[in-house]
């Protein structure tokens, strides 16, 4: 599983740290993301992630599709190597990232 934890950044140092982002390949080309706000209270974070951080779209520079996988919907494409997340504190924010003219999988 550490090999799946792409990062634990940003706040007050814990054994795993406020924030937690996990990433895992998903068919058809697809990555699964899963951002971990663990700071107390009402604390929202932005968090800048860089597509050479996640495995499998290490190289991607066009058009990505985006579906906000707790909400069941869809959101923005991102273009570009780089996408946003928002989440509040002791929260977490869960995304399938999938490459234009790839199968998306839901």
């Amino acid at each position: 599983a550490g090999s799946l934890c792409v990062a634990a950044r940003h706040g007050v140092p814990t054994p795993f740290g406020p924030l937690q982002l996990w990433a895992k390949p998903q068919p058809g080309g697809a990555v699964a993301v899963l951002l971990l706000n663990r700071a107390a209270g009402s604390t929202a974070v932005n968090v800048s992630v860089d597509f050479s951080e996640l495995p499998g779209l290490h190289s991607l520079t066009g058009r990505t599709r985006v579906r906000d996988l707790w909400a069941r919907q869809d959101l923005q494409p991102v273009f570009g190597t780089s996408f946003w997340m928002h989440t509040p504190g002791g929260d977490s924010q869960m995304l399938l990232l999938t490459p234009e003219g790839k199968q998306q999988v839901a």
